[in-house]
């Protein structure tokens, strides 16, 4: 999988997608939160709005409201950091009070 060359624009090889997506969607299938107990009975009617009414960009917003001028009005929250290798917008390179400015998104696992 590491020898294969990644497609243009893409993190990963195509034999890695393949796998992820097979893999996520029988988790998924097999998940009876995601499934079966996916009711109001288990999450509440509450629990069930909040769902519906929250997204990607609604989470990082609310942990990370430094982010709002990169996010902004995007269809998808993850938009604002780009194709692999074009770096994040200046928004996404926000900090806490009392820290150093971060380089990368707080959020990212690369050093």
């Amino acid at each position: 999988m590491l020898a294969e060359r990644l497609p243009t624009g893409f993190a990963f090889s195509d034999t890695a997608f393949r796998i992820f997506i097979l893999m996520a969607s029988r988790r998924l299938n097999s998940d009876r939160f995601f499934t079966t107990d996916y009711t109001p009975a288990v999450y509440t009617q509450a629990g069930m709005d909040w769902i519906n009414d929250n997204s990607m960009a609604t989470v990082l917003l609310r942990h990370y409201p430094q982010l709002r001028p990169a996010i902004g009005a995007l269809p998808n929250a993850l938009r604002a950091l780009g194709p692999r290798g074009a770096g994040v917008h200046p928004a996404c390179r926000g900090h806490r009070p009392g820290q150093a400015p971060a380089t990368r998104p707080p959020w990212s696992a690369r050093p």
